[in-house]
Parts: structure tokens; sequence; C-alpha cells
């Protein structure tokens, strides 16, 4: 008996957790913000579990499982203003290029020998055009000179020689002094407007770039999902953009200057 009473405290005190702020990008009247919420993982600092994510003033934000960091199984959302929505979330693992990413069950992951391309999946989307309709995670190796200001400013030259009909982006910057770029687009292609999302960052040496690109529907339901899966990703052991991580602040972005600024070079 003695025994039994030493040994329940040692497996209580294992399965303890605690409570962590958790720094989610949201929408919120069209703009992008930080929710700030609060959520239970454990003593290495993961998520794990069954657990209902809360706002500071206990409003339920979103209710799934979790296993070592990412969602599995159907996830359900409240978002501020919005209808419910659910997401059945799958994850993809590459031991090979180090990278491992949620994304949702219904997607087809595409595999193949492009060292740069980390992951790559499509949908079924609703329209006769498909190839543009995908999510993609891209490494460039980084050369000396090249910023990722350099970076976020080539990216957006791109997209720009389309029909842009709508332009927002920001520069998010983590109080470790991380920071990325977010953009977004709706660009007019084949007569029907495109949805396009682009995260870009830099970590071990390496540009890294997430896209999303979709038909421009279900607004709020993307961007649930968008930045879901950058707040998943990780490369190697480490988490690309961690929820867990405070974002010091978000800078809105005007429309860049491409005058005199050449192509950075991305062999």
């Amino acid at each position: 008996m003695t025994r039994l009473c030493l040994l329940l405290p040692l497996f209580f005190l294992g399965c303890t957790k605690k409570e962590a702020y958790y720094n989610q990008l949201a929408l919120v009247n069209g703009q992008l913000m930080v929710l700030i919420t609060t959520i239970p993982i454990d003593q290495s600092d993961t998520e794990n579990g069954r657990i209902s994510i809360r706002s500071k003033s206990g409003n339920l934000v979103e209710v799934g499982r979790f296993d070592e960091g990412f969602k599995v199984g159907k996830w359900r959302y409240y978002p501020v203003g919005s209808r419910k929505e659910e997401f059945d979330w799958a994850v993809y693992r590459d031991t090979v290029k180090h990278i491992a990413i949620n994304y949702p069950s219904d997607w087809e992951v595409k595999t193949g020998d492009n060292a740069k391309q980390l992951f790559y999946a499509t949908f079924e989307p609703r329209s006769p055009f498909t190839h543009d309709k995908l999510f993609g995670v891209l490494a460039q190796n980084k050369d000396a000179g090249v910023t990722l200001e350099d970076y976020w400013l080539y990216y957006c030259s791109v997209a720009f020689k389309e029909d842009v009909q709508e332009y927002a982006s920001y520069k998010i910057k983590t109080e470790s002094g991380k920071e990325f770029y977010l953009v977004r687009f709706i660009i007019k292609r084949n007569g029907e407007e495109v949805l396009q999302f682009g995260f870009v960052g830099e970590m071990d040496g390496k540009f890294y770039e997430i896209l999303y690109s979709s038909l421009n529907e279900e607004y709020k339901r993307k961007h649930i999902l968008f930045f879901d899966a950058i707040r998943s990703m990780t490369v190697g052991d480490a988490r690309f953009f961690s929820p867990l991580e405070p974002i010091k602040f978000i800078t809105p972005l005007k429309r860049p200057n491409f005058e005199g600024k050449p192509d950075p070079d991305l062999s």
C-alpha cells in the first residue's frame, strides 16, 4: 500500500499540464490580427491530446485533438463574426526532406524528386482550371547579399506581372527577432478570381515559401486553413513559425516599388 501511495503522486506529476499563451494569426473584420488564446501544453512545451482553445475572455475558439504539436482528425473552429468551420486534418512527414506539416485529409499529396519542393498537394476546385489550384512549400538556398526583404520583393514582382485585383501584405516580427512576410493577392486569371496566399521566412541559411492558390471563395475558411498550416510546419526538429512564441508586431506594407531592383539569384 505504501508503494502505491508513492507511485501515484509521481504518475500525476508526469501527466501535469501547464497553461501557455497561444499566438494565432486571424482575420478579424478584414484585418490581420494576432489572436492571443490560452492552451494547455505538456512539460516538453508541446500540444498533445484533446484541447479546447479559448480566448482570454473564455470564448471557445477551436476544439480538437493534437498529436505532438500537429492537429489530427476533425477540428471545429468558431471564428469571430462568422459561422462554425470544420477541417479533418492529416499530417505529412518526409524524413528525407526533413519537413512535417498539417494538411486537409481530402487533399492529394504529390511526391517528386525536386529537392526544393518540400511539399506539394492538390485538391478538387470548383473550376475547370486546375493547374493553379495548389498548396506547396519551397526551399531556396540563401545567397550572400540576398535578404528576406529581397525575396519578398521578388515574390511580389512576379505576382504583379498578372492582373492583380487586390493586394495585402504584412511584415511579422516575433519577440526573438524572427521576421516573416505574409502576402495575399486576388488575381484575375482565365476569367475567374484566384485567391493566392504567400508566406516567406528564413531558417538555417534558406528561404522558405508557403504558397496556397485557390478560387476566391470561402474567404475566411481559407484563411483559417492557411494560418493553421503555417503554424504546424516543422523543418528538422524546429518549428518554422511557432504559435508559442509571442509576436512583437505586425506591420501592414504598401505596394512595393520594383524600380531599379534586380531579381535575386535564386538558382
